[in-house]
């Protein structure tokens, strides 16, 4: 039940406090997910153990993957994954490895995207980090803000 809440007096000052290590940007990329590691197995194990998703925003340091249908079974917090992902502008497709840090559904909403997975970046290649480097700097360049003084 709500309460009553009363204004003594106003700040004299507010201050904004950020508790992420990088500035996240939001995006609309598609990618794969793939739980473990996906280097040396064939295609064909590979291609069943696939996730289908969209990354909704992204920082240097990990993003938020919506998927498609529910979290499978093969994934939950603390599971290793590799996220593939093609970036505006590069030619190939990225490889970033991370691992699950935070899950929610949101089924009562409906849709093809109601379950979230939070990841946190792991490994990237020198090539992938600088393509998602690159990315994050021209959307932060868009916005008119930097990643400069967020710890």
């Amino acid at each position: 039940r709500p309460k009553r809440l009363v204004y003594l007096a106003y700040p004299q000052a507010a201050q904004r406090v950020a508790t992420r290590g990088h500035r996240r940007v939001s995006t609309h990329l598609k990618t794969v997910v793939y739980p473990g590691n996906p280097q040396g197995r064939s295609a064909h194990v590979v291609k069943r153990g696939l996730v289908a998703g969209v990354i909704h925003d992204l920082s240097r340091g990990g993003c938020s993957i919506a998927l498609t249908g529910g979290l499978p079974d093969h994934l939950g917090i603390g599971s290793e994954i590799a996220i593939f992902a093609r970036f505006p502008g590069a030619s190939e497709t990225q490889r970033f490895k991370g691992v699950v840090r935070a899950y929610a559904d949101d089924a009562p909403r409906a849709g093809a995207f109601a379950t979230r997975i939070g990841v946190q970046f792991e490994y990237a290649g020198a090539h992938a980090q600088r393509i998602l480097d690159q990315y994050i700097d021209r959307r932060l360049d868009d916005l008119g803000t930097s990643d400069v003084g967020v710890s």
